[in-house]
């Protein structure tokens, strides 16, 4: 089978200073010489496994020794950085202390992941806090959940990530308190470790290449590429690891095996360091990679290649390119938007001695796993960098995932930045149709959005077959993502399992671009579809360029998911999204006959809307009617609006994809710029805007550039507040510009008094840390000093709740400090949030102050993390109020089904935001399936043929749309669907007595009749009832089958269907037993690409049905003409996820 039907039904991930290594002297000897490495990317001399390495015999040895620990009980108390990190773990440990004890649970029949998971995390955060603390309480409650987990009757190897993470739990927990537990303690955990993980996975490395594994999830994971390889390996080795002083045999043999397969597993990093999985998924793998990698150095003194895997060292910069100026990751396929900051990032730096990595996984604490976090960070010495300080280039590609990005800073939350879907990726496992999507962030705010994994529990969500139901919910499908739309409630084969060509890349420090070719994903649609996406105009304006070539005429839609308000232009070719105050217009600068619209974030009418998948509510769909033939080509140019009271930048050209080329970048470099007196931080010659918050009652601050001597430079500085400094360095062709753009900031503040302080300072309230602030109790005052006189119109102020959750409080402004002026008079709600107050009458004033008083009832506590004034209107602006459009439609149409050749009608209403009707000036009555149901210009459905279909309605005003459909069943008695009532093949030779009827597969491969040896003949069978015909004349019969040519001999074969003389048993066919085929019937041909071929067998189910039979069987083998090569084929059978079928039609 092919990779993508070896996928697992259920992967999900849940969540989720130098020292010397090792100095212990006795050592044991294990023998890893078993260890064959599979050829593959990067070199063998790295692949190659380490004979009888040395293993510590001293515990703990597992991520850290004895002396590790030691360290970490002093950094934990002089390190800032420790001391937060431990002080989490410990919350978190003494929480556990209190939690009840795990149990078996495999509620949803499938896993018992998050008991294992749960173990895992509390053998980390109690076997780390009794490590600094020796308390015997954290030890003691650990062993409650592994003595418990030690009696599980198995850790459920048939979903085999329970099984590993059990291990892991195990082996971390057996390694670092092996002080602490008695012998029998040991010997409980040892025999778990052994019996429970080390041996429920050896089934799996004996298993055949070619086999899906002994247990029934996740398939054969040991010659696999995805997470479960290495999460499965990985905790298996570490397992290994523990107990290999107590079973060296067991032991030697795992981590042989676990150390050949894991390489497989890592293949999915080779070439780039990409993961096409995603970054969710890339976190999980990644930090069960890194840790098998550290537990290997730590117990063995080196990582045993693991390190050296093509790909692996610069696999950390996946996530840290993947994850936009503003925090909002590529969540592109079954990912989500978790932090991705992870502590394998840092224990990937550790073992790559990459200061950037170990910086971006120091700063997260949300991802992964934070004792694993802490210990890295222990063995690191060196100064950690970040991106900015390390200079790294602004833009990369990661050909091997398909994935490329793009930024205009990586110092700036407010940056332009582009992630890009360059290519798809059909043997990876997660994935969406989502070749050509991409996401947007500018200004702080996201912009085109991805919507990421749906519902792991939808019925055939992981179905991912031609016909499979993964491809009906909305977000797994082309019409959930950023891209050119087309057939989109359709899921072709060749979309699901064409590889697209890798795309082109190319960068400068003004400008970056990728080109792609997804011709080979609609083969029948279209000749030819390129997209590019370009960031230009020193990387602060995007363009999305579609280039199509079709046969005929095609229909297609531009989409962009976005959670802005939209207000389209009224020609529709431009239109203005407003998000948190900020905006960023979107321009079609193509010529023809294309206008956006404002559509829903979900199902089009026609296609696919299963119930219980998301719904998408806090979302919209920026959408482009794409409609042509021959050559089209569309162009979208979204611009930042970074400066509100300037004019729009001109239209770029519209440049065909085939000539797209780099802008020009002058050599001349600045070498840094002062900005008031101070230089700009982390300054790099290749980053060519940066933005300064200023008091726009100031005058615009001073601009100082610094070049090599004898360049010359000059600066122009706005007249005001806002607006943009512009330097140029060097002359001519060499000349380059860079920018500092001012923004409007808060009002300077000088100093902060409060008449009573509880807690805290009242200095936090101006140091601009969320961490920190100030407290009071009763009615109380706190003030505030401007540098200057200044007219404050607005503060911003960032509160923590008392008990009642309300703050009663008043604003006044005062000139000299006496004489005070009321300028608000209300209250604060909720939970620690931010208040933005508009003062009454804005005057100029040089103090601010509070008037507080708690809850003025029960509850007189008030606390401040923060203020900021300012002389403007803070309160983020947006959009007029939207003119009169279609919130909602709802459809009515039959009730039941409809038999062929009736009609009836499809009636709609739409209603506002208020509930009230509205009559829109547009509307579209559409069908799914014209061959089962159409629906007319006014309304009118016909039934067509039997099957079902969506029917519905686009209504729009206003270019706003709203949707609304409806399933159709339509029933001809003249036309039947039948399912096989059994189905099995039966091979010759040695297996002529064994019966395949239990098979997902159907092989066929025909042996010339005179051969002797039959052992590699098969011939497949299919059998019908035919109690639904009724002995009716049979006028056309076609038997549809899924299958693909197996052989590795050739490419192509035809299939010939046969009449079956007399039926069979599904579950006791066998070759010995076989019924004989009678007279050919229908052919057809059989490729390496996977779909439905279909075989006409009219003449024969004709025969059987005047004839009177209850059932008939057809067989198959390969067609027998000269030339016509035997290979073996598959077809897939009623037990596999494409059932084969029967359509018939009778005569009437």
């Amino acid at each position: 089978m092919s990779n993508r039907s070896q996928r697992s039904l259920v992967t999900r991930a849940e969540h989720t200073r130098s020292k010397s290594l090792i100095g212990a002297a006795v050592v044991i000897v294990i023998a890893l010489t078993g260890a064959i490495l599979p050829s593959g990317p990067g070199p063998e001399s790295a692949q190659a496994a380490v004979t009888a390495p040395a293993v510590v015999s001293a515990h703990p040895r597992l991520l850290a020794s004895s002396a590790d620990f030691a360290a970490m009980r002093k950094s934990i108390t002089t390190d800032a950085t420790a001391k937060d990190l431990y002080a989490g773990i410990k919350k978190r440990a003494d929480a556990a202390l209190l939690e009840p004890t795990v149990t078996y649970d495999k509620s949803d029949g499938v896993r018992i992941l998050n008991t294992s998971r749960k173990v895992l995390d509390r053998a980390y955060d109690l076997g780390f806090v009794w490590q600094m603390t020796g308390d015997a309480r954290y030890a003691d409650r650990l062993w409650r959940d592994l003595a418990a987990a030690a009696s599980f009757k198995d850790w459920n190897p048939d979903h085999f990530l329970d099984t590993a993470e059990m291990t892991h739990a195990f082996a971390i927990g057996y390694d670092w308190l092996y002080d602490r537990w008695t012998p029998a303690q040991r010997n409980t955990l040892t025999t778990a470790i052994r019996a429970k993980g080390l041996q429920a996975g050896l089934p799996v490395y004996a298993a055949p290449a070619s086999s899906r594994g002994p247990y029934l999830n996740g398939g054969n994971w040991a010659q696999m590429t995805n997470n479960w390889n290495v999460v499965a390996n990985s905790g298996l080795g570490l397992g290994a690891l523990a107990v290999v002083d107590v079973d060296p045999t067991l032991a030697n043999d795992v981590l042989n095996k676990s150390l050949a397969s894991i390489k497989r597993g890592a293949s999915a990093f080779a070439d780039g360091g990409g993961y096409a999985e995603g970054l969710t998924y890339w976190e999980y793998a990644a930090r069960y990679y890194s840790t098998y990698a550290l537990a290997l150095t730590t117990a063995t003194g080196a990582d045993q290649g693991l390190m050296s895997a093509s790909g692996v060292r610069e696999t950390g910069y996946f996530p840290i390119y993947g994850t936009a100026p503003n925090g909002q990751p590529f969540n592109f396929g079954d990912s989500d938007a978790a932090d991705t900051r992870t502590s394998a990032l840092a224990v990937l730096g550790v073992l790559a001695n990459d200061p950037v990595l170990v910086n971006e996984g120091a700063a997260g604490r949300t991802s992964g796993n934070n004792v694993q976090r802490l210990v890295a960070l222990n063995r690191f010495a060196t100064e950690t960098r970040s991106p900015a300080q390390a200079r790294l280039p602004l833009d990369r590609s990661f050909a091997n995932a398909g994935v490329a990005t793009f930024r205009s800073s990586w110092d700036d939350a407010r940056a332009t930045s582009l992630s890009y879907r360059s290519a798809n990726s059909p043997k990876a496992a997660h994935q969406n149709l989502d070749a050509g999507t991409f996401g947007l962030t500018a200004l702080g705010e996201t912009w085109a959005e991805e919507l990421g994994k749906d519902d792991y529990g939808l019925a055939g969500y992981f179905d991912e077959g031609a016909s499979g139901s993964r491809w009906d919910y909305y977000r797994e499908r082309p019409e959930g993502q950023n891209t050119l739309v087309l057939d989109g409630s359709r899921a072709s084969d060749a979309l699901i399992n064409n590889q697209s060509a890798r795309a082109s890349f190319a960068s400068n420090s003004v400008s970056a671009q990728s080109v792609s070719d997804f011709s080979t994903l609609y083969p029948g649609s279209l000749s030819s579809w390129k997209r590019g996406v370009r960031l230009t105009d020193s990387k602060q304006q995007v363009v999305i360029q579609d280039e199509v070539v079709a046969p005929g005429a095609f229909e297609a839609r531009w989409t962009m998911h976005t959670k802005a308000d939209i207000r389209i232009a009224w020609d529709g070719k431009s239109a203005t999204l407003y998000k948190n105050g900020e905006r960023l217009v979107a321009r079609i600068t193509s010529p023809g006959p294309f206008t956006f619209v404002d559509a829903p974030a979900s199902p089009y009418p026609t296609s696919p809307d299963p119930g219980q998948q998301a719904t998408n509510g806090n979302m919209r769909k920026l959408l482009i009617d794409v409609a042509g033939s021959g050559s089209v080509r569309l162009t979208v140019q979204l611009t930042p609006v970074s400066e509100p009271t300037k004019s729009l930048p001109a239209v770029l050209p519209v440049v065909p994809l085939a000539n797209w080329a780099l802008d020009a970048e002058g050599s001349a470099k600045l070498e840094g710029i002062t900005v008031g007196g101070r230089s700009v931080a982390a300054f790099d010659p290749n980053v060519l805007q940066y933005r300064v918050s200023v008091d726009p009652a100031l005058a615009v601050p001073s601009v100082v550039a610094r070049a090599a001597s004898g360049t010359t430079t000059k600066v122009t500085l706005p007249p005001s507040i806002p607006g943009r400094a512009t330097v140029t360095v060097g002359a001519g062709t060499a000349a380059r510009s860079y920018s500092v753009l001012f923004e409007r900031g808060a009002t300077a503040i000088g100093s902060a008094w409060a008449s009573y302080t509880k807690e805290g300072n009242v200095n936090s309230t101006v140091d601009g840390d969320p961490s920190t602030y100030w407290a009071t109790y009763g009615d109380r005052q706190i003030a505030w000093k401007l540098k200057a006189s200044s007219a404050v119109q607005s503060a911003v102020i960032a509160w923590r709740n008392n008990t009642s959750l309300y703050t009663k409080f008043e604003v006044e402004t005062s000139q000299d400090g006496s004489t005070w002026t009321r300028q608000y008079n209300g209250s604060y709600s909720g939970r620690p949030g931010e208040q933005i107050v508009n003062f009454s009458s804005p005057r100029s004033a040089q103090y601010v102050r509070f008037l507080v008083h708690g809850d003025a009832k029960s509850d007189l506590w008030t606390a401040i993390s923060d203020v900021s004034f300012y002389n403007y209107d803070a309160r983020p602006s947006g959009p007029a109020a939207p003119s009169v459009r279609p919130e909602s439609v709802a459809v009515q149409g039959p009730t039941g089904s409809m038999l062929a050749g009736t009609t009836a009608p499809l009636t709609y209403v739409a209603r506002q935001a208020d509930g009230k009707g509205i009559t829109p000036t547009a509307v579209k009555f559409v069908a799914g399936d014209a061959s089962i149901a159409k629906v007319s210009s006014n309304g009118v459905i016909t039934a067509v043929g039997p099957g079902s279909t969506q029917v519905g309605v686009v209504v729009s005003t206003n270019r706003y749309l709203a949707t609304a459909s409806l399933k159709v069943t339509v029933t001809d008695p003249t036309k039947l669907r039948l399912y096989p009532s059994g189905d099995s093949y039966v091979q010759g030779g040695s297996s002529a007595a064994t019966n395949f009827g239990s098979d997902s597969a159907l092989l066929v491969k025909t042996l010339p009749s005179a051969a002797t040896d039959k052992s590699g003949e098969r011939v497949s069978y299919i059998s019908f009832d035919l109690s639904k015909l009724q002995g009716a004349r049979v006028t056309k019969a076609t038997l549809n089958t899924y299958g693909y040519v197996l052989d590795g001999a050739g490419d192509s074969t035809r299939i010939r269907a046969y009449g079956v003389n007399g039926t069979f048993v599904e579950k006791s066919l066998t070759y010995a037993n076989r019924p004989s085929l009678t007279a050919g019937l229908g052919q057809a041909t059989f490729t390496k690409t996977q779909g439905f071929r279909s075989f006409d067998v009219t003449s024969f189910l004709n025969q059987q049905s005047v004839g009177g039979a209850k059932a008939a069987a057809v067989g198959f083998g390969n067609d027998t003409a000269s030339g016509n090569p035997a290979l073996l084929t598959a077809l897939f059978s009623r037990e596999s996820k494409q059932v084969p079928y029967l359509d018939i039609v009778l005569q009437p």
